[in-house]
């Protein structure tokens, strides 16, 4: 935490990355670090109608505030451009401000 370091957590399906994160979440809560766990497609979805409402500063900053960010599966499932520019701004925010974490069992290379 002190660090600001994001971490990716990589491997296949049912290995334990989620409830690696979780874990850790929870002990950031417990030394009082206020942090969210979302699922990328939430994520996703959220970004895109607050994008469509007009409201994605807000919703971008809202999201950047958190002292640790945990967003599950990326990759899961397709993200659309739009989706990924929101995305690639919300990390760009927090970036050497506030660690994320992120599980995937998509390669770094793909």
């Amino acid at each position: 935490m002190e660090k600001k370091e994001n971490l990716v957590f990589i491997g296949n399906p049912g290995v334990g990355k989620t409830h690696l994160v979780i874990a850790l979440g929870i002990e950031a809560c417990h030394q009082g670090y206020r942090t969210l766990f979302i699922s990328c497609h939430e994520l996703l979805l959220r970004l895109r109608s607050a994008f469509e409402k007009g409201t994605v500063d807000r919703i971008l900053r809202r999201y950047a505030r958190y002292d640790l960010l945990i967003i599950d599966e990326i990759g899961y499932l397709p993200i659309q451009k739009v989706e990924a520019n929101l995305f690639f701004q919300l990390l760009t925010m927090r970036y050497e401000q506030k660690p994320t974490l992120i599980t995937t069992n998509i390669i770094l290379s793909r």
